[in-house]
């Protein structure tokens, strides 16, 4: 709006629900005859409660410090079967000064800025970023933000600690439901708001695959971040995906979940000078993998096949599981397996397929023949290793398949945030040639003047302690103002100290800051034509 009372208004968005309705209309009777009219159109892009703006779109021009602007926002509803269709409210004014930091200011975040929560409890692929809004109301203290709820319906709650053992979490947000990018609920609390992004389910709707990575690692360090369908850190040997009965697609690692039964457990495959037995496999076409009676191999794989569960930093939830080779596809039987009984390297180099079971717990000797196993023990497989002749990865290497995980509750973060500094002298020494005055120089008026009786100029950047005094540039003391709170500006009314109205002139305006310095401003006044007021 062009000033508090609502006039001269230009429309700056529509926000709407997204909910596939793009037009607004109304029926209108014209001529005896009704009709249906286009009021507006929608973006039908979803709801939200954050606005930017950096320009005056009434006048076209850079918005100024200090100076008002005057926005509202109203509400509307629709509906096509209704008469009225619409129903807008009427706009609240709200007045509204954009500022850039007084001198003493020391902002700890930006306005703006994000910072990252640090994930404390549970391994989960999620992220809890919090935005500042106003650095001002940032308090030192400690944030968590915990999980609860149920698998697959979780929420989350802020909470915060002024970092004293003895005061209990306040809870500023409780049982919050809005996750990702989605600002239609976004509250903002101690000067900045929060937003949680459960990756893990993200990725599990938006694909059917549960494998987020296979890595390989050497001494516990990862050294090839995407091992599938390429080679490793030493160019020795690849990773590839199989198919139950045919060759199937090297880069789907979804193939490695043939069963589905990876849940959100980490799979490591290791390689080890000792290895493991084996059971070779798929002699038969009806669940071959699974269910039959198949046999011990004669020799030992150089691997083992774990289990590590769903919390890496604990080894309780570790299984070692029982490996299998596909030693004979029924389908494709000269495509990928030689019929041997032992874990074969092809002509083309690809190993026979590998997978992990979990019907019986690993413990040596394996019986012989294997018993039979069910499609719920299958937890991974159809892995490929493709090297040059001979070649297998060294003792030590560690093929790792991690998979999405979702939020659950009990998970936690948390992140400490810092008060920003006011009243820093240290910081307003460095920056005195930031204090102006609006405008300068004053030609009769300014636009922040609402009528003839109230003209004035601005003080822009000054500290929370300040004294002004202005005088004639021949040196003839006019006026003094004083400040002593965080107030974003203050006004000279252009007036002497006996309340009468200066004369266009040169005037100098020197301000004193304790602990801070002296600035000195020349100000340019040039006052219209003086009247009597008559009664």
């Amino acid at each position: 709006f062009a000033d508090n009372t609502g006039a001269g208004q230009t429309l700056l968005g529509t926000f709407d629900l997204a909910n596939g309705v793009n037009t607004i209309t109304e029926q209108q009777s014209i001529g005896g005859t009704v009709v249906t009219i286009t009021l507006f159109e929608t973006p039908d892009a979803g709801v939200t409660t954050l606005f930017d703006i950096n320009e005056d779109k009434i006048n076209n021009l850079a918005l100024v410090n200090g100076s008002p602007y005057y926005f509202g926002v109203t509400a509307y509803g629709y509906n096509q079967y209704s008469a009225p269709q619409v129903l807008e409210s009427s706009p609240v004014i709200l007045e509204v000064f954009p500022r850039r930091p007084n001198i003493d200011e020391a902002y700890s975040v930006d306005p703006g800025g994000s910072k990252m929560f640090t994930q404390s409890v549970g391994e989960v692929d999620a992220r809890v970023e919090y935005t500042v809004v106003d650095p001002l109301f940032l308090k030192d203290a400690n944030y968590e933000v915990k999980i609860g709820g149920a698998a697959g319906a979780v929420n989350w709650t802020l909470r915060r600690n002024n970092i004293d053992p003895n005061i209990n979490y306040d809870t500023l947000l409780a049982n919050k439901t809005n996750f990702g990018a989605d600002s239609e609920f976004v509250d903002i609390r101690d000067g900045f708001y929060v937003r949680v992004y459960d990756d893990g389910k993200d990725a599990l709707d938006g694909d059917d695959s549960q494998i987020k990575a296979v890595k390989e690692i050497v001494n516990g360090n990862v050294v090839t971040e995407n091992l599938v369908n390429n080679m490793n850190s030493t160019g020795e040997w690849e990773l590839m995906v199989a198919d139950v009965a045919s060759d199937g697609d090297p880069t789907d690692v979804n193939g490695f979940n043939l069963r589905d039964n990876l849940d959100i457990n980490t799979f490591e495959i290791r390689f080890t000078a000792a290895g493991s037995e084996y059971y070779t496999t798929n002699y038969a076409s009806l669940n071959g993998l699974t269910n039959q009676n198949d046999p011990k191999a004669a020799n030992r794989v150089p691997f083992e096949i774990w289990n590590i569960g769903k919390d890496l930093a604990s080894d309780t939830d570790d299984v070692r599981l029982v490996p299998k080779v596909k030693d004979f596809d029924p389908f494709n039987p000269n495509t990928w397996t030689t019929r041997d009984s032992l874990w074969t390297q092809r002509a083309d180099g690809r190993w026979e397929p590998i997978y992990a079971l979990d019907w019986i717990p690993y413990a040596e000797p394996l019986p012989d023949p294997a018993g039979r196993a069910r499609n719920n023990n299958l937890m991974i497989g159809n892995i490929i290793i493709k090297s040059a002749p001979g070649v297998l990865p060294a003792p030590g290497t560690v093929i790792r398949f991690t998979t999405w995980r979702p939020l659950t509750p009990g998970v936690e973060f948390t992140a400490a945030t810092q008060k920003s500094s006011t009243n820093n002298t240290a910081v307003a020494k460095s920056r005195i040639d930031d204090i102006t005055v609006y405008p300068n120089p004053y030609f009769g008026s300014n636009d922040l003047e609402v009528n003839k009786y109230s003209r004035f100029v601005r003080f822009l950047g000054l500290p929370t302690q300040a004294t002004i005094r202005i005088f004639t540039i021949s040196g003839v003391f006019i006026q003094r103002i004083d400040k002593d709170s965080r107030a974003d500006f203050v006004n000279w009314n252009l007036s002497n100290k006996d309340g009468l109205p200066v004369a266009s002139g040169i005037y100098i305006a020197h301000i004193e800051m304790p602990g801070v310095g002296e600035k000195i401003l020349k100000i340019a006044v040039i006052r219209e034509a003086q009247y009597i007021d008559r009664i």
